[in-house]
C-alpha cells in the first residue's frame, strides 16, 4: 500500500499546555532530564510536549526530532511499526546534494532513484 493513501492523524497537539490542570501521564524517570522543555519553560517559549493521535493506517514520515532532541512514545491501543536507522546508515537516506533526508522509506516504488541515489 502506498503511504500517500494513508490516514491522516492529529499531530503536535499541545495537550499539556491546553489543559494544565489535567494530569494524563507521568514522565518516566529516564526521560525527566528534558533539556529542551526545561529551557522553553524557563524562557516562556512554546514547549515540545506533543500528543499525537492516529487511527489504523496513519504514519509519521522518517524524521529526527526537533533540534535533534529526543522524545518518548506510548501506544495506548494498537501497534506501531518503528524503523530505526543507526547513524552509520544516514548517508544512504540523503538526497544527491546531501541536504535532505528521504521521508517515505516504506514505499520503495515511489522513491526517485536520481534524487536518492544511495537508498
Amino acid at each position: 500500500e502506498s503511504l500517500r493513501n494513508c490516514t491522516p492523524y492529529l499531530k503536535d497537539w499541545h495537550f499539556v499546555k491546553d489543559f494544565p490542570n489535567v494530569s494524563i501521564y507521568e514522565t518516566p524517570e529516564f526521560f525527566r532530564d528534558d533539556w529542551l522543555n526545561l529551557y522553553c519553560d524557563a524562557v516562556g517559549k512554546n514547549d515540545y510536549r506533543f500528543l499525537y493521535c492516529g487511527s489504523k493506517g496513519s504514519y509519521t514520515p522518517l524524521h529526527h526530532d526537533v533540534l535533534k532532541s529526543y522524545s518518548w512514545s506510548v501506544n495506548i491501543f494498537g501497534t506501531k511499526l518503528w524503523i530505526l536507522y543507526p547513524p552509520s546508515q544516514c548517508e544512504y537516506l540523503l538526497d544527491a546534494q546531501k541536504r535532505k533526508y528521504i521521508t517515505n522509506v516504506l514505499d520503495e516504488a515511489s522513491i526517485d532513484k536520481e534524487e536518492y541515489p544511495n537508498f
